[in-house]
């Protein structure tokens, strides 16, 4: 995970490969038969993980909202 800033900093291109990647994580984080709390509380991290980098998109232009 990178920070705000690092994220910032990154091109459209960039945000997109990394936003695919949390998205892919956070999918197979819900495969599994049993989610421990851990596992939930890191599921909420990876969705707020993505949030970030579709709000640092769309100040660059790219509105992945709709």
């Amino acid at each position: 995970m990178y920070s705000d800033e690092e994220l910032k900093a990154m091109s459209l291109d960039e945000l997109k490969k990394e936003f695919e990647s949390a998205e892919k994580f956070r999918f197979f984080l819900n495969m599994k038969d049993h989610m421990s709390t851990s596992d939930v509380e890191n599921e909420q991290k990876w969705y707020r993980y993505e949030f970030t980098i579709k709000c640092i998109m769309k100040e660059k232009g790219e509105d992945l909202f709709r």
